[in-house]
């Protein structure tokens, strides 16, 4: 494992705060979907490391994952182009996003550039909650103006 942009004590930090042991697999898998700024789906996060670590499965990556759901220090959302896939993304601050139609980009959206006021008349414990935009990316956009010239 060699160490780049994200320091593998920083990620023991992140880890041990919220109470996760450090194994070497755990360590690996959260320092690529950091590395790699989220939105990914397990099996992109597979594809990545599986030569730098062989004995490291996709079965091993989904309940790595997911045990990181459960501790907090991701989040997942069922997202993609055409919504089939469950993606994960290690910003856990509140946030939304905006998912182009035509190649499946998924941007941050700021949680307060978007007004949520309805949310405060749903009755019931709210833990957290997120807006999807499904539309055109600006680059997708540009592409096809330039079809049409």
């Amino acid at each position: 494992m060699n160490e780049s942009k994200t320091s593998v004590e920083s990620i023991v930090l992140a880890l041990k705060e919220k109470g996760i042991k450090s194994t070497p697999q755990r360590i690996y898998i959260y320092k690529k979907v950091k590395e790699m700024h989220g939105h990914l789906t397990a099996e992109e996060i597979y594809q990545k490391i599986k030569d730098e670590i062989p004995s490291l499965s996709l079965s091993t990556v989904y309940r790595t994952l997911r045990y990181f759901e459960e501790k907090g220090i991701i989040n997942s959302m069922m997202a993609s182009k055409d919504y089939g896939l469950t993606v994960f993304d290690t910003n856990t601050s509140p946030h939304h996003h905006f998912i182009c139609r035509v190649c499946g980009k998924i941007e941050d959206i700021e949680e307060k550039s978007i007004k949520v006021n309805f949310v405060k008349s749903i009755p019931g414990k709210k833990e957290k909650f997120s807006v999807i935009i499904k539309g055109v990316c600006s680059d997708c956009e540009k592409k096809s103006e330039k079809k049409k010239h």
